[in-house]
């Protein structure tokens, strides 16, 4: 070992370079924690999106069967209201057919006001 930088320092040298050694690897241990708690966040997000896509496949398939159950209200509610206005319209017939029946009636016995 070369005691001439010793002797061209000094002790002042000798503790500065300490610091900078001792800096150094603290540095060194603090990037080795990062990169350890990084990787640890890499895979908790890896784990949470996982989660986060089968919540959303999930989602997508309830919409889709919401959407096919809405199709199916659609014809279907289609279908009662056309049965509804042929009801209406066989109602309509039928009450035409009381009226001209009660006028009959109210004829045949005599009372000429409705």
């Amino acid at each position: 070992m070369d005691w001439t930088i010793f002797k061209e320092f000094g002790l002042p040298g000798l503790i500065v370079g300490g610091l900078f050694s001792l800096v150094f690897i603290m540095m060194k241990w603090q990037m080795s924690f990062i990169v350890e708690t990084r990787s640890a966040h890499n895979e908790e997000r890896r784990v949470w999106h996982s989660l986060d896509m089968s919540k959303a496949k999930l989602l997508d398939e309830l919409v889709s069967s919401v959407k096919r159950h809405d199709e199916k209200a659609e014809e279907r509610g289609r279908f009662v209201r056309e049965e509804h206005l042929k009801f209406s319209d066989q109602q309509d017939k039928t009450c035409e057919c009381l009226i001209e029946v009660k006028e009959g009636l109210l004829r045949v016995n005599g009372h000429t006001k409705i």
